[in-house]
C-alpha cells in the first residue's frame, strides 16, 4: 500500500471536500481518503491497480490541483 499527503487550496467548504474524497474514492485501488477543509490537506492510501498518476489525474479532470506537501 502506498500514501501520498497533498494540499488542495482551491477548496471552499465541507461539501467540496467530501465530492473531491468521492471522486478519488472511485479510482480502483484507492483504500482510503480523507480530507480537512480547515487545513486543506488531503490523504490518500491505495494499492495496485491505482497509481498515484491515476489519482492526480482524477483531480485535474475535474478542475484540481494538488500541491504535494
Amino acid at each position: 500500500m502506498q500514501s501520498k499527503a497533498f494540499h488542495i487550496f482551491t477548496v471552499k467548504d465541507e461539501n467540496e471536500v467530501k465530492l473531491i474524497c468521492e471522486h478519488i474514492s472511485g479510482v480502483d485501488g484507492v483504500d482510503n481518503v480523507y480530507g480537512d477543509h480547515s487545513t486543506k490537506i488531503f490523504a490518500v492510501q491505495w494499492s495496485a491497480p491505482a497509481t498515484w498518476e491515476d489519482i492526480e489525474d482524477t483531480l485535474t479532470r475535474q478542475g484540481y490541483q494538488p500541491a504535494h506537501q
